[in-house]
């Protein structure tokens, strides 16, 4: 009987390898293409660039029918370069390096939890294999540690994807200190079969403004010879473009005549940045993570009627359209002729002036644009916020902001704020596998100078 259960666990195993190599995806393929990133925000641009590798044409090595892999560009120069020869087999990807008549295992994807492999990198420890989704695409993930120089530490672990290879580079794994090399893409015979996702860079609970089809809506009212006109215009969020390796939407100006690209947008944390076309420096109008109620600030007025005093005076949130929205409530207070002494509170009177922000759809009186920061004279030409529409709805209109407040936030309202994946990023956005050795980059929410 023993024999007997022996035997069929025996066929199990032979069953469960099977199907398992069945629905494998094989690495060496002709004409298989991965683009990888050399980059990091604070070096010089010179030092910052793509590569590629490719597998093109056979060869026979030691009676071993293998493809020839390329690289280009790989070292900044322009040039294209033979790597090695890859074959496979039993799920393992071996190599013939440039010069050399004996193979190296580079991978195994047919490994388990807690295998040690002797590959090119090292004694690599499998830590966890698992299935995750890429776009459309759902891939097989492998998570290793080198076996020699940690155990636990996450940010020292190497990636696999099944058919793809490593998410550095293809031959150094290793994510330490000073690579800078990721996976962008992988693909064949024009499928993608993976591709880089810039990591979601807004905090949990946040009510985004760059969501594609995203409309804020105007009227220009102005008087001229010709009489009284006011004529609607709109902004509208439409596709991306990539800036210093980060994706930025894109956001139009449209009117019945005209479309014109107007600037674009990052929206960091609760931080939303913004650069004009042609401009390398982002401004930041709207901080919807700020929480000094009650500080004052000063500055000359615009319109040379003295000085302003601008305070945050109110945050609470607001209930609309079955949404519920952060609302940011701003006194400002001009002296004309200026003052001696820094006012340290200003209180809600007559004379004092309201800007209201809210979080997703902008400020008061100019929606997405830039906010208003003091109350500017009376003028026959001016613009007004009219509604804002989000997948083709309205949201929210001028007349909502001063919708009665459903509740306060605390005075502390950034205890229980949550870090962005507590990932560390680069000063564009970009995920690092692990921070670098010498220089600045972003840690829960804050910058880090080594």
């Amino acid at each position: 009987m023993k024999r007997f259960y022996l035997i069929c666990l025996i066929c199990l195993i032979a069953r469960t390898n099977t199907i398992a190599q069945d629905n494998y995806r094989p690495l060496v393929v002709e004409g298989k293409r991965w683009t990888y990133d050399n980059y990091l925000s604070i070096r010089p641009d010179k030092y910052n660039h793509f590569y590629w590798y490719e597998l093109k044409g056979d060869t026979t090595i030691n009676e071993q029918k293998c493809l020839k892999l390329y690289s280009e560009n790989k070292y900044n120069d322009g040039l294209i370069r033979y790597e090695g020869a890859l074959y496979e087999s039993d799920m393992k990807v071996y190599c013939f390096f440039a010069g050399k008549e004996q193979e190296t295992l580079l991978y195994d994807f047919g490994c388990h939890v807690g295998d040690q492999l002797n590959t090119s990198e090292g004694i690599l420890t499998v830590k966890d294999i698992y299935r995750s989704e890429n776009g459309n695409r759902s891939l097989r993930f492998i998570k290793l540690s080198l076996s020699d120089t940690q155990e636990s530490n996450e940010e020292l672990s190497l990636y696999w994807i099944e058919g793809v290879g490593c998410i550095k580079d293809f031959f150094a794994m290793a994510p330490f200190p000073g690579n800078y090399c990721s996976l962008t893409a992988c693909e064949v015979n024009g499928e993608v079969l993976y591709q880089y996702v810039q990591p979601k860079f807004t905090e949990e609970g946040y009510h985004e403004m760059g969501i594609e089809g995203k409309t804020w809506n105007y009227i220009h009212h102005f008087v001229d010879a010709d009489g009284i006109h006011e004529e609607p215009f709109s902004y509208v969020v439409k596709g991306d473009t990539i800036l210093g390796r980060t994706v930025w939407k894109k956001v139009y100006y449209q009117d019945s005549t005209t479309e014109r690209l107007a600037f674009m947008l990052l929206e960091s944390g609760r931080e939303v940045l913004m650069r004009n076309p042609g401009s390398t420096v982002a401004q930041s109008p709207y901080q919807f993570d700020r929480d000094d109620i009650g500080r004052v600030f000063d500055w000359n007025s615009e319109y040379g009627r003295g000085r302003v005093y601008w305070m945050l005076n109110a945050i609470d949130t607001i209930a609309v359209n079955g949404l519920d929205f952060r609302r940011f409530t701003f006194l400002q207070k001009t002296i004309e002729g200026g003052t001696q002494g820094m006012i340290n509170h200003i209180e809600d009177s007559e004379d004092v002036w309201h800007e209201i922000w809210i979080e997703g759809v902008g400020s008061q009186y100019t929606g997405i644009g830039n906010p208003i920061h003091e109350e500017p004279p009376m003028s026959n030409d001016f613009t007004r916020f009219v509604s804002c529409y989000e997948y083709g709805q309205c949201i929210f209109t001028a007349e909502d902001f001063t919708t009665t407040s459903i509740r306060d936030i605390p005075s502390d309202p950034i205890v229980n704020r949550k870090s962005v994946n507590g990932q560390c990023f680069d000063l564009s956005g970009r995920r690092l596998t692990t921070p670098p050795a010498k220089g600045i980059y972003i840690r829960d929410g804050k910058k880090v100078v080594r």
